[in-house]
């Protein structure tokens, strides 16, 4: 692990489909992390309404080394390019392939490589070592492997917890919606089976996740050959999922993408 001048100070910025996170380092030191649903529509006036929490609170990144973005909605991409530099005169970068030429990728086409994966490759080979698999559990559940080269040899990706919750509801007739499956599971941890409608849903989709997350890392350990290999756990719904699979059977790095994404922005930093 690399070391940086913590008077350095990055902003760098996740737009996912689902949440916007923003961290603040000083050099490698995460100092701390903002987290917002993700608003496709949002104004101006919003973007500065949740920059400004941080900026009051950690005036010193009014003036920020730089800034990087990682992001999957276009929109916001400019809206939030536009506020930094209005607001505290820095031009961000917007993260791309030309950014992480030393990562090794054995892959058809590296260029359809999100920023969010990209980020979590770079993040786990530097703060966990390899060969390892993550898991990068969001709107879609994300399985990527890091072979014992640090080469990223492949991956695979199936509907995140909430939007397979909302496939089934939302094709079906009869059955209910839930607004909140994350909230009400965590009310009443599920059993394997239920004796109600909602509770058989609450059910099925919280252990499919967990088995399925179970399983397909396996899966990759065994196409990498190695079993010792370093399992990690990001993204929105890891905690939650994290609480059914075996104990100590995963790393939990919550702040895999922002960590990824700041390495990037410091190896690149002039």
């Amino acid at each position: 692990m690399e070391n940086y001048s913590e008077k350095i100070l990055s902003i760098v910025v996740d737009i996912g489909n689902t949440n916007t996170s923003v961290g603040l380092f000083k050099g490698t030191k995460l100092v701390d992390k903002y987290i917002h649903p993700t608003r496709r529509n949002a104004t101006f006036d919003e973007a500065e309404d949740f920059f400004k929490q941080f900026l009051d609170k950690h005036p010193e990144f009014n003036h920020p080394s730089g800034a990087l973005i990682s992001s999957v909605v276009p929109g916001l991409t400019r809206l939030v390019s536009i506020f930094l530099k209005y607001t505290i005169n820095i031009e961000p970068e917007v993260l791309s392939l030309d950014l992480v030429k030393d990562l090794k990728m054995d892959i058809d086409n590296p260029e359809e490589v999100g920023g969010d994966l990209l980020a979590d490759l770079v993040g786990a080979i530097a703060y966990h070592g390899y060969p390892c698999v993550i898991a990068d559990l969001g709107t879609v559940s994300k399985y990527l492997a890091i072979d014992k080269n640090g080469t990223f040899v492949g991956a695979s990706f199936a509907p995140g917890l909430k939007g397979a919750f909302s496939a089934m509801s939302g094709n079906t007739a009869l059955l209910p919606q839930l607004e909140d499956l994350k909230e009400s599971v965590e009310k009443d941890k599920p059993d394997f089976y239920g004796k109600n409608t909602v509770d058989c849903m609450r059910s099925g989709i919280y252990w499919f996740s967990v088995t399925g997350t179970e399983y397909m890392v396996k899966k990759l350990q065994d196409l990498l050959g190695d079993y010792n290999s370093k399992r990690i756990i990001t993204g929105g719904y890891a905690s939650f999922i994290l609480e059914g699979l075996p104990e100590n059977s995963f790393i939990l790095d919550e702040d895999l993408v922002l960590k990824g994404l700041n390495l990037i922005y410091l190896r690149n930093y002039k």
